[in-house]
C-alpha cells in the first residue's frame, strides 16, 4: 500500500513537473490523499501512513519546485 500511494504520486509529480519546468510556463500539480493522513483511526495504520506521506511530501515538493512556478 505504501509502494503505491508513496512511490505512484511522486513518479508522476516527477514526471508532470519535468514536462512543465521544461515548458517554462509552470503550472500546478493536485495529489489526492485523504483525511486519513491528518487524523488516525483504528486498524489503518497503514492507510494512514501513506496518506500522510503523500500529504508531507506534496508540501515539500511545492517547497521545492516553487522556483519553476509549479
Amino acid at each position: 500500500m505504501i509502494a503505491i500511494n508513496v512511490r505512484g504520486a511522486r513518479l508522476v509529480a516527477t514526471c508532470a513537473t519535468q514536462r512543465r519546468a521544461d515548458s517554462g510556463r509552470g503550472g500546478s500539480i493536485i495529489n489526492i490523499a485523504s483525511t486519513l493522513g491528518e487524523r488516525v483511526m483504528p486498524s489503518h495504520m497503514l492507510y494512514s501512513t501513506s496518506k500522510a506521506a503523500v500529504v508531507h511530501k506534496t508540501k515539500s515538493l511545492a517547497l521545492e519546485w516553487a522556483l519553476y512556478l509549479i
